[in-house]
């Protein structure tokens, strides 16, 4: 599931930011496309030179690893210094910023394909201890909340409508998809849920609608009202899904159709049976590793999400 709701997420939000250079571009359409050829020509040459420093290994290169962990931070900064960078270079060619932010992304992962642990922490302080409490900041600053109390029901139907363009055809191309048609129906919804968190895009895409004038600035606030629900409330139905997959959903349905005044001691029975079977697995986990260290690599992750661990004490399987 984590693996295909990364997948869905970023092509999710790169594409629509091409699609929308494209299409609301004050400029002639080849002439976008040009910039996108040229800005992804920085973007390659961005990442091909730090890969041949590397593997002639000079100074500068030297340098950087040697102090990636000293006062000087290297590695931070220089990571900084590609991300500043390139979204400079989007904002030049009047391309969003977040285009460049992407390309950063990219070519970080080109030149470190493994991750980095203690960088990406490092990272995750600044982003989520700063500057993603900030981006929340703004975008909730740019929201009109008269024009959303003037029209409640465009609210309610960005929102379906966001489940539309999103949940749906991401349900479907996992039920289509050769690898994730065996996920059953409750973890694909959990992906689809996952995946149609939608602010960012929104956001980049009313501030370009209204800027070229495509959009008024009363239905860019409750579009972005729309996209902050889906923050809280998708992630919530996500979560609402990922526990059914352990605790039988159907189950607890039927028996909530059968009692109906026994809804929390019903919820909360089925709550237990989930930890219950996530403490079971664990032990179970642990005790695999524990007794075949040299067969199981507990940092892979299992197929689908669900592990089943099968051990004879007999024929040491």
């Amino acid at each position: 599931m984590g693996n295909e709701i990364i997948a869905y997420g970023t092509w999710g939000e790169l594409l629509p930011i091409i699609a929308m250079a494209l299409l609301l571009s004050t400029r002639a359409t080849w002439q976008t496309v040009v910039i996108l050829l040229a800005f992804l020509a920085i973007a390659v040459a961005a990442a091909a030179v730090p890969k041949i420093a590397e593997r002639i290994g000079g100074y500068v290169h030297r340098f950087i690893v040697a102090n990636a962990n000293t006062n000087t931070q290297m590695v931070i900064r220089s990571v900084n210094l590609l991300l500043i960078g390139l979204t400079a270079v989007s904002a030049v060619f009047d391309l969003d910023i977040v285009l460049g932010a992407f390309a950063a992304g990219f070519i970080l992962r080109y030149l470190i394909p493994q991750g980095d642990q203690t960088m990406e922490m490092k990272h995750n302080a600044i982003a989520y201890g700063f500057l993603v409490p900030l981006f929340f900041v703004v975008s909730g600053a740019k929201v009109d909340v008269r024009a959303i109390g003037a029209e409640p029901e465009l609210l309610g139907l960005f929102i379906l409508l966001l489940l539309f363009v999103r949940a749906l055809p991401i349900f479907v191309g996992l039920s289509t998809g050769r690898e994730s048609r065996t996920m059953d129906v409750r973890e694909r919804l959990t992906v689809a849920f996952y995946c149609t968190t939608a602010l960012p895009i929104i956001v980049a895409v009313t501030s370009v609608a209204v800027s070229a004038e495509a959009m008024s600035q009363q239905t860019a606030s409750v579009l972005v009202a729309a996209g902050g629900v889906t923050v809280f409330l998708m992630p919530l139905l996500a979560s609402v899904m990922a526990h059914s997959v352990n605790a039988d959903l159907g189950e607890a349905l039927h028996e909530i159709r059968e009692q109906p005044r026994a809804v929390a001691h019903i919820l909360a029975e089925h709550r237990r049976r989930e930890r219950e079977l996530h403490r079971q697995l664990k032990a179970r986990l642990a005790a695999a590793g524990a007794r075949h260290a040299d067969t199981f690599d507990l940092t892979e992750r299992c197929p689908g999400g669900v592990c089943t661990i099968a051990d004879t004490e007999d024929d040491g399987h």
